[in-house]
């Protein structure tokens, strides 16, 4: 995953490379068309100065062979006559011939200028020409040259992207620093720095505005669940003890036994599910703050003795393998809760006869329990998510472990395999 400045840096690298690349042959024709004029002209200059020269000396009346001499002599004017003379006019052109001092193979490029001039009594023709340099070395120049400042162009814009990462996106940075550090059970609301860029003030204050809402929405929720905790505590209470004096009348057992039994049920899962959405409005609020080091090892040997009663009422085979001295920092009661929650779901949930395994080993707790197939990982630790055709289960087991973990930085995993369930708690 790239970050958001590479992206425009690497469009503009392409784009100032294809621009560079277009320059070369556009270089290389103005470098020509300038290179060439300024041949032309040379050559004009010298056929003005051999005009001059030659109409200085008029009593040349013929000079056959002093031109004969010269062109033998002179490389690049030669004089020559005119088949038939009919009023020629200068010309300039390129010509192209064999090299003479280097590969006779290669063919050097000439601009040519020829012109009539009168020497005595006679026309004759000058042509003047002068080697023009050779094309694929001033593209192999231009193009090495514009390589170069492609290179010192890249490492400019890397350097700049660099530096504007620091100095301009700092705020934005400064931003997403604190909205990892943010926590909302914390009840804490956040404030970010006045920024001099305006777009970046825009977030900020978004995001301020935002997460004023959340924190107030998440504090209203809460004080809900716990008042409402409270307040259904006293109506059940009362519930439970009309109950309990039914059965206390043979005569009203003996006519309503059976609807007695099924009130109950429900009535059991309501204050299941009273007492441990206290216990999550609790911890939330940080209400366990109290502290100790716990031996994990004999804590787990205590409740195992009212586990092993519950399984065998279950016909289950409770199987532990617990390592000594396992020490942990944590609250005594929350650490209960958690392996009660565990234990209560293997041996609640698991098949009649197998065995249901509890191993501390390494600092990591496992619990194993048979089953026919895997949970929903999805929703396995939300709250009121039901995993079992019982209708007494509350739903919010699991979701307690969850929590309890999540207080202590604690890692809780599931894993379904070779038709057993197993939670891990690595502490």
């Amino acid at each position: 995953m790239s970050k958001l400045l590479d992206k425009p840096l690497k469009y503009f690298s392409i784009y100032a490379l294809v621009i560079l690349l277009l320059s070369v042959p556009v270089y290389y024709y103005i470098v020509d068309y300038i290179w060439l004029n300024e041949l032309d002209e040379h050559n004009e200059i010298t056929l003005k100065k051999i005009k001059k020269n030659l109409s200085e000396h008029p009593q040349l009346e013929s000079a056959d062979s002093l031109i004969q001499i010269w062109n033998n002599i002179m490389p690049g004017i030669e004089f020559g006559q005119y088949r038939r003379f009919e009023g020629q006019s200068d010309s300039t052109f390129t010509l192209f011939k064999p090299s003479t001092y280097s590969n006779p193979q290669e063919s050097d490029r000439f601009r040519l200028l020829t012109s009539p001039v009168q020497i005595g009594n006679k026309i004759y023709k000058i042509s003047i020409e002068t080697n023009v340099e050779e094309a694929d070395e001033t593209i192999l120049g231009i193009g090495f040259v514009t390589l170069i400042f492609f290179v010192f162009l890249v490492l400019g814009f890397l350097l700049l992207n660099r530096k504007i990462s620091k100095i301009i996106w700092q705020p934005f940075y400064n931003t997403l620093e604190r909205i990892r550090q943010f926590n909302i059970e914390t009840h804490e609301t956040i404030g970010f720095d006045k920024v001099p860029i305006e777009e970046f003030e825009e977030l900020n204050h978004s995001l301020e505005k935002l997460i004023s809402q959340n924190v107030e929405s998440y504090k209203q929720q809460r004080r809900f669940v716990e008042n409402a905790s409270h307040e259904l505590q006293t109506p059940i209470a009362i519930l439970k003890a009309k109950i309990d004096q039914w059965y206390q009348n043979d005569k009203l057992l003996a006519a309503m036994g059976p609807e007695l039994a099924e009130l109950n049920v429900p009535l059991n899962r309501i204050i299941r599910i009273n007492k441990n959405l206290l216990l999550l409005a609790k911890i939330e609020n940080n209400q366990f703050a109290d502290e100790v080091s716990l031996d994990v090892s004999a804590s787990l040997e205590e409740l195992l003795d009212y586990f092993t009663e519950i399984a065998h009422a279950n016909n289950n085979i409770l199987h532990t393998e617990i390592e000594a001295n396992c020490m942990v920092q944590c609250n005594k009661f929350l650490f209960e809760s958690m392996v009660s929650n565990l234990m209560t779901n293997a041996v609640k949930h698991g098949k009649k006869g197998e065995t249901v395994d509890i191993s501390l080993k390494s600092g990591t707790l496992t619990v194993k329990n048979y089953g026919d197939e895997a949970l929903n990982t999805e929703t396995i630790f939300k709250r009121f998510s039901i995993h079992s055709k019982q209708n007494t289960n509350s739903g919010l087991g699991l979701a307690i472990v969850k929590e309890i973990c999540n207080k202590y930085n604690w890692q809780v995993y599931y894993h379904f395999g070779k038709n057993q369930h197993q939670f891990s708690v690595n502490f």
